[in-house]
This record gives structure tokens, sequence and C-alpha cells, in this order.
């Protein structure tokens, strides 16, 4: 069951976010008369275990591959190790 107010709509527009002086590219997926939801850059980051005996793909959310790569660094177990990190096309 549907709890919105308001329908969704949806849509593929680009847009771009700007908090403070930084600059964030998006697209906009939905909308609504009461607002609307952007998709910000993801990347996919590859890690894989140290012992080299398991491996998985996170989705992070950043503005950068850079801040992607803190960011999956500070949720990984002790172990684990990146091993690439490519753009998710939106």
């Amino acid at each position: 069951m549907e709890r919105r107010r308001a329908e969704r709509i949806k849509q593929r527009l680009t847009c771009e976010l700007i908090i403070g002086d930084r600059r964030h590219p998006g697209i906009v997926l939905d909308i609504s008369e009461t607002g609307l939801f952007i998709q910000t850059s993801a990347y996919r980051v590859r890690v894989k275990q140290t012992s080299g005996l398991r491996s998985r793909t996170l989705r992070i959310t950043a503005a950068s591959e850079e801040e992607a790569k803190v960011a999956a660094s500070a949720s990984l177990d002790e172990g684990w190790e990146i091993l690439a990190v490519d753009p998710v096309a939106a």
C-alpha cells in the first residue's frame, strides 16, 4: 500500500545540487507535488579479503572517487582491501 501523500511521476532530468560552495551533479528520478528524488554520484567499489578467500562489491554515494574510497574504507572490517572504484552509470 502506497503511503505517500502525493503521486510520484517518474522523470529523468539532469540537475546540479549546490551545497555551500560545492556543486554536485545529479539526476532527478521522480517528481511529486511535495518534492523530488535526486540521485547523486554513485561509485561501485570492489573489495576483497586480504587472504584472497572472498570478494564483494559495495555501492557508495559520494561526490568523488576519493570520497568513495574513504567511505568504503571506513565501512570495511579489518582484512579487506579495495581493488577498484568505478562510477555507476545512472
